[in-house]
């Protein structure tokens, strides 16, 4: 069992379309995190035994990355756009290029900082609107 690096772990976009896609990294990251979370529905009742129980309720899922801005990036150009249109994205987050998660997203927060001694960076952060697929 090989260890996955973590330059291997990075988000692309969908600048094809949804019957033909074509996967564009998003460039420049320095990380790359996807949250998948479940809510739970309390199902503890008297004959427990004294141990809570519950049901698997609403899921969902979050996309977090890190870049260096770029002068020129078909990536990122697509995220701003998105964020500027009001428009879901077509997203994948891809782990050593033979595990995939796939959904739509929308753009939830995207922040450009500039620092005076440093390389410009932009941290992006997505809310997964629908299903999450393994394809």
């Amino acid at each position: 069992m090989a260890k996955i690096k973590g330059k291997d772990i990075y988000v692309e976009v969908n600048t094809g379309t949804e019957q033909s896609p074509v996967w564009t990294k998003v460039g420049g990251a320095t990380d790359a995190t996807i949250d998948m979370s479940a809510e739970g529905i309390d199902v503890t009742d008297k004959d427990s035994e004294g141990w809570a129980e519950s049901l698997i309720g609403i899921k969902s899922g979050e996309i977090s990355s890190e870049h260096f801005m770029l002068d020129s990036d078909v990536g990122y150009s697509e995220l701003e756009d998105a964020y500027l249109n009001d428009r879901l994205l077509d997203l994948r987050f891809t782990v050593a290029a033979s595990k995939y998660f796939r959904g739509k997203f929308r753009v939830s927060k995207l922040s450009i900082k500039g620092p005076l001694k440093e390389a410009g960076t932009v941290s992006v952060s997505f809310s997964l609107s629908g299903a999450l697929s393994t394809s």
